[in-house]
């Protein structure tokens, strides 16, 4: 049986927590993804741009911890396990959830959302 991406994303954050290796998230990445922040500032359009976004969280203090997964298939709701929310969100934001769309194996969209119902409903998962 073939892993799903959600599966392999898993898999990716556990490497990441383990060994602080960003590799195996990488190769998931599609080299066009396309990474729509959740009020459209600071998207990202490529890899390497997602890549200097997550680096630059890393470096900032955010910590990477494993998240929770709603749904699977080739769609599906990533929820980062945060301590506290980002500064940056406004204070009506339920969290950071990201839907997660895949094909052929490779993440090409993430799209940021900062209420549950909206994440669930993109996802198709409402």
């Amino acid at each position: 049986m073939t892993a799903t991406v959600s599966d392999r994303l898993g898999e990716a954050y556990q490497v990441f927590v383990e060994r602080e290796d960003l590799s195996a998230f990488e190769s998931l990445l599609d080299p066009n993804v396309e990474w729509r922040a959740w009020n459209d500032q600071g998207n990202c359009h490529s890899r390497e741009e997602a890549m200097a976004t997550v680096w630059d969280a890393l470096n900032r203090g955010v910590a990477l911890r494993m998240p929770e997964f709603i749904g699977s298939g080739d769609t599906f709701v990533l929820v980062p396990h945060m301590d506290q929310l980002p500064p940056f969100l406004p204070p009506k934001a339920e969290g950071l959830l990201q839907v997660i769309e895949s094909r052929d194996g490779k993440i090409f969209r993430i799209r940021d959302f900062i209420r549950r119902d909206a994440a669930l409903a993109a996802a198709g998962l409402s």
